[in-house]
């Protein structure tokens, strides 16, 4: 029965990944099709080669990452933290006692990669985000340069600023952003339907916003003004809230809060873990060690080792401040691992439970300092209280041995 509800799982995640790939490219497919013949009186073919194949080929990579994200990294990003999970024995720390824990452990780690990512949905945004470039691209980039005459609505447009052309460098910077960072989000395994809605939003906002760039800024490089505030807007969509946040500030003379960014720089020096942090609305170390350890997992591109180094170094920050942690990177201890390695007299067997833990009366490294008894009672307080007991059990061997592993 094992035997077969394991191949029914695999053919489910083959068909839960490539099927929609492979639908995706077949309505896409379609589209192209119906657009060469039909109607023919707005016909936009793909081949023979022309300006037109070139709208295709710039619309069409967005949908193609999300295609190569589902083939390719989405499953192996997802076999990466299950063979560290498993080679870790983590299992038996979301079911400890069990006989059978690897195999629920790889059904919990399932359900779980489905409620991060939705491949459906993934595609929907991607295919989406597509769309809205391809009609950008015609629109703006083709009537750019067409004549005037005819077009009472172009007479406007170029009368005003520095016509057209502004318009043109305002879509060129935004679609250049969106680019760049949905590329940037694949190169790093981090990509989630949201990636593709961003891009978008980025993608309309920054082409909007660059247009009225020229009632802010009168300057003689208004283009490449224009331009950076596309671009800028789209790889990163607050920027344009802050940009117009300042320059309201220095217009009307209002003074603005300052930006509240969280101190998750503290321990992770990674702009792009952080950014992975803050969509999950992980904004503080406090909220980083209280999350689900398998959410972090699925929601940064690091490897295991990395985050776990990340989490262990912020139960310290969390729980005794900078000014110690400081001071204990003075005696080379940063993780709270290694305060329980140092604060442990002897470990029991296995599956004995933390009661069982014998605790030291002093911990000599710390001799020197005023806060060895204070880190030595939180260390103990925080174990016997089980505030973290599944993070510990991940993050110390010795202690997911002596607590979770079955009793021999």
């Amino acid at each position: 029965m094992t035997y077969v509800r394991n191949i029914l799982d695999w053919f489910s995640n083959v068909f839960y990944t490539f099927g929609v790939a492979y639908i995706t490219w077949a309505l896409l497919a379609l589209a192209i099709w119906m657009a060469a013949y039909y109607p023919p009186k707005f016909e936009i073919p793909f081949f023979p080669i022309s300006y037109y194949t070139g709208i295709w080929v710039v619309s069409l990579l967005l949908p193609l990452t999300s295609t190569f994200y589902l083939l390719f990294d989405l499953r192996l990003r997802r076999n990466q933290i299950e063979d560290a999970a498993k080679s870790g024995q983590i299992q038996f720390v979301y079911f400890a006692n069990s006989l059978t824990a690897l195999r629920d452990f790889s059904h919990l780690l399932h359900r779980r990669f489905r409620e991060t990512c939705q491949p459906l949905e993934l595609v929907a945004f991607a295919t989406i985000a597509g769309v809205i470039a391809f009609i950008g691209i015609f629109l703006v980039f083709y009537n750019a340069f067409e004549s005037v005459p005819g077009k009472e609505y172009y007479k406007l447009i170029d009368q005003s600023g520095g016509g057209r052309i502004i318009i043109l460098a305002g879509l060129a910077g935004s679609l250049a952003g969106a680019y760049v960072y949905i590329f940037n989000k694949f190169r790093t395994f981090d990509i989630y339907p949201s990636t593709y809605l961003q891009a978008s939003i980025g993608f309309i906002s920054g082409s909007l916003a660059a247009v009225f760039a020229g009632s802010i800024y009168d300057s003689k490089i208004l283009e490449f003004i224009v331009f950076s505030i596309g671009f800028l807007t789209a790889v990163n969509v607050a920027f344009l809230s802050s940009l117009l946040r300042h320059e309201f500030a220095r217009l009307t003379g209002v003074k603005l809060p300052d930006d509240v960014t969280g101190d998750l720089d503290a321990i992770i020096q990674n702009a792009g873990a952080i950014e992975s942090l803050h969509n999950i609305a992980v904004y503080s170390v406090g909220e980083l060690v209280k999350a689900d350890p398998l959410t972090i997992y699925l929601s940064l591109p690091a490897p295991l080792g990395v985050i776990n180094g990340w989490v262990d170094e912020g139960l310290v920050l969390y729980y005794f401040g900078p000014e110690n942690l400081a001071l204990l990177a003075k005696v080379g201890v940063r993780r709270f691992t290694q305060l329980l390695e140092l604060a442990v007299e002897q470990w029991p067997p296995a599956g004995s439970g933390i009661d069982n833990l014998a605790w030291k009366t002093k911990i000599e490294l710390l001799s020197d300092f005023a806060i060895e008894p204070i880190v030595r009672n939180e260390v103990r307080c925080i174990v016997e209280a089980r505030v973290h007991n599944r993070l510990l059990g991940i993050l110390h061997d010795r202690y997911r041995e002596s607590v979770f592993f079955p009793r021999p």
